[in-house]
């Protein structure tokens, strides 16, 4: 039995030293490409003009060079530029392709050790440079641009790419104002300005204005405006008023529902104890606002709950979840179920 396995590790090691010679022999990364791709052996320079090094500017430029790299075949931990000198996955392509379809140890070898070709047509540099000149805009670089050449090698059946990343002049924020706001939305932008988003003189950002539209729309939900969302929030910007400064106007999108537009108070609360079994409640305790319905004995009920759930008339702040852990039992509230009426919410909760 020994002697069996060594003598199969003999012949494996005899295979794999039959595949090696013979790679190094033919050596060749794209005898076997097909006639119309070029093999991609990764970037050969960014070249950067304007570099914008402030903190805005790294963080785009990052962006930018994120969306133009990709690694060529053999890539050194996932490098767009250096690469590990002997290709061996592309020579077993290149020689093993012919068994693609076939059955076989040939077939097993293009399966297990072969790499796929990464073509010039798989980076797609002009899709490439169209992202990352977006990049550029959506950054406040509007002025920038990016673009790329082709570098042939002595093998034509191989290119490099070069990029050229001009990040020219970034645009600044010149003033930011609030505008069309109902006097309460209004009262509740100003009352919570200083947690705004956008500031004078920072760089435009589309990241920046979307942070600041889900900040708004988390503001009103908390105050009332159940229905309110982030899309009913648009931004005007004007770039002529100053050379490379962003006049910003930030208002409601026309067409806002009208539930969007109107706060909803708290009406109506029932709370359900269920048993431990899953008992229906069977009788009833009526507190100003609020109704709790319960079976068995009657609970006591924590101060908290009453002051949490008795407030009608006041404004829904936010989806609720209260618990109260006890030795001998869990008392859990979570997801209210409500009904939403004209100016009033009503809800139901149960507990378990």
């Amino acid at each position: 039995m020994i002697v069996g396995d060594m003598e199969r590790k003999h012949n494996i090691n005899l295979l794999l030293l039959s595949v090696l010679l013979l790679m190094t022999a033919a050596c060749s990364t794209t005898r076997n490409l097909p006639e119309d791709e070029t093999l991609y052996v990764g970037v050969k320079n960014m070249e950067i003009l304007n570099e914008d090094k402030t903190p805005a500017g790294v963080q785009t430029l990052e962006e930018v060079e994120a969306a133009l790299s990709y690694p060529p075949n053999n890539a050194i931990l996932g490098s767009n530029s250096l690469r590990f000198p002997i290709p061996f996955g592309l020579w077993i392509y290149n020689d093993f392709v012919k068994y693609q379809d076939k059955k076989g140890v040939g077939h097993w070898i293009f399966n297990k050790l072969g790499s796929t070709p990464v073509y010039l047509s798989t980076v797609n540099p002009e899709t490439r440079v169209k992202v990352a000149t977006n990049l550029l805009h959506d950054y406040g670089f509007f002025n920038g641009a990016v673009t790329y050449s082709v570098d042939s090698l002595k093998n034509p059946r191989k290119a490099k790419l070069s990029y050229k990343i001009d990040m020219a002049n970034p645009y600044y924020l010149d003033s930011v104002m609030y505008l069309k706001y109902p006097p309460r939305a209004d009262s509740l932008i100003r009352a919570a300005y200083d947690q705004r988003v956008l500031h004078k003189g920072d760089n435009f950002s589309v990241l920046k204005l979307e942070e600041e539209r889900q900040r708004l729309s988390t503001l009103f939900r908390n105050n009332g405006y159940y229905y309110f969302r982030p899309e009913f929030i648009t931004f005007r910007a004007d770039t002529l008023r100053k050379p490379g400064m962003v006049s910003l106007q930030v208002v409601p999108k026309a067409g806002v529902p009208a539930d969007a537009k109107r706060p909803y108070y708290i009406g109506n609360t029932s709370v359900y104890l269920t048993g431990y079994k899953g008992e229906e409640p069977t009788d009833s305790i009526v507190f100003p606002g609020m109704t709790l319905h319960y079976s068995g004995k009657k609970p006591g009920i924590p101060e908290y709950w009453l002051s949490a759930f008795t407030r009608k008339g006041s404004f829904i702040l936010r989806p609720v979840r209260i618990s109260r852990r006890k030795p001998w039992r869990v008392w859990a509230f979570s997801n209210l179920p409500s009904s939403a009426m004209p100016r009033k919410i009503h809800c139901r909760g149960v507990i378990r």
